[in-house]
């Protein structure tokens, strides 16, 4: 699973498509995160067949394979800050 810091303001100012290996489908693999005051960690999830305040996959945990993978993060709205990121074992 991934947990970040970052800053989602406002409900306008709360997401981003993310997915390892491939491009994020939309509006399958948005990460909704819920609003922030400053920088905050969230754990990453997916939308899915969810909605945007009821994530279908909580967390996102991501089964892989040995060798390289790619995190693939873009922006949606703007004005929703990353500043780290960390990938971690799922418990």
């Amino acid at each position: 699973m991934i947990q970040a810091i970052v800053n989602a303001p406002n409900e306008g100012a709360n997401s981003f498509f993310l997915n390892l290996d491939a491009e994020p489908q939309d509006p399958y693999m948005i990460w909704d995160i819920p609003p922030t005051s400053g920088f905050e960690p969230r754990t990453v999830s997916w939308r899915g067949n969810g909605t945007y305040n009821n994530s279908e996959f909580v967390p996102k945990v991501f089964n892989l394979g040995q060798g390289s993978h790619q995190l693939i993060l873009r922006g949606r709205e703007a004005y929703t800050a990353l500043q780290s990121l960390t990938i971690m074992q799922y418990p």
